[in-house]
């Protein structure tokens, strides 16, 4: 069984910038709340070694980076629910301050894109199109890596990183969180531990696309659409209420 561990650690574990980098390295950049950790633990289980950051990397042609993105009215949701907040104007006003601002979320993945953009050596990946879809997943792999997966690699894949593995995860971390005493999103105790990159709050709900429609009242449709315009229209999310 994979044991708890400090969150410290793992990020230095996984970190692409943190020793002098002679080999090619394969990292993979997330904006938070994107599927980020699901690809990388798929990835790291079929090729071993992966790095995982939310910052932007430094370029280099010989190494691979592997990009998520998802609906940023979906990751929205996402945070009211690790941050127990309820879903109000000041709360959306608040969640997307905290990824706008400079040296942030949306800052990290612009750097991405203009830095990276449609290399060669980059792979983007939409959640939508990898959410419970592991054939997908694994055919793009396949395609981008230049490698052909074993039905053994594949299998291992599923069982061990299904949604339904991660909530387990998860809930275990909880479990350590709440004896420290930690409140939630906000409260740092419950980042400070992982299993295999899954934090007390990681997993949060059915993963299920385009929730933001039930969870945002209809009225603030037209008002997450006019703040959220930019990020959307770049990465090809239609404005839609």
């Amino acid at each position: 069984m994979d044991s708890v561990k400090s969150y410290s650690d793992f990020e230095k574990e996984v970190d692409p910038h943190g020793d002098a980098r002679a080999e090619p390295l394969i990292i993979q950049f997330g904006f938070p709340g994107s599927g980020s950790t699901f690809v990388w633990q798929v990835l790291n289980s079929l090729l071993g070694n992966v790095k995982k950051t939310h910052k932007c990397p430094e370029f280099r042609p010989e190494d691979r980076v592997v990009v998520t993105v998802r609906d940023f009215r979906d990751i929205l949701c996402t945070y009211f629910k690790r941050a127990n907040l309820p879903v109000t104007k000041a709360s959306i006003d608040f969640l997307v301050k905290e990824h706008a601002e400079d040296n942030s979320s949306f800052s990290d993945l612009y750097r991405v894109s203009e830095t990276w953009g449609d290399r060669k050596n980059v792979l983007w990946l939409r959640y939508e199109d990898f959410f419970n879809n592991f054939d997908y997943l694994f055919g793009q792999v396949e395609k981008f890596f230049g490698m052909k997966l074993t039905d053994e690699q594949k299998a291992r894949a599923r069982a061990s990183y299904s949604l339904e593995a991660n909530k387990a995860r998860s809930e275990r971390v909880a479990v350590v969180c709440r004896q420290e005493g930690g409140a939630g999103w906000i409260d740092e105790k419950w980042q400070a531990y992982t299993i295999d990159g899954i934090n007390g709050l990681h997993v949060t709900g059915d993963g299920s696309v385009g929730k933001w429609r039930q969870i945002i009242p209809k009225e603030w449709h037209g008002y997450v659409n006019e703040l959220l315009a930019e990020p959307l229209k770049r990465y090809g999310y239609p404005l839609e209420s």
